[in-house]
């Protein structure tokens, strides 16, 4: 069997590991940290930083 992808684990008491989007800091304004813009002149260095949903 070359992959596993859409079997099921066979123990539900020994998930397996976490993958993708679930850590903290990948979710959304919601759940997780605000995502932050920032931009950085070129000409003097000022930084500019902004919260955004």
């Amino acid at each position: 069997m070359r992959g596993k992808k859409g079997v099921r684990h066979p123990n539900p008491d020994d998930p397996p590991r976490r993958r993708a989007n679930k850590r903290r800091g990948h979710g959304n304004f919601a759940n997780d940290r605000p995502p932050v813009v920032g931009v950085v002149s070129r000409d003097t260095g000022a930084i500019v930083l902004e919260v955004v949903e």
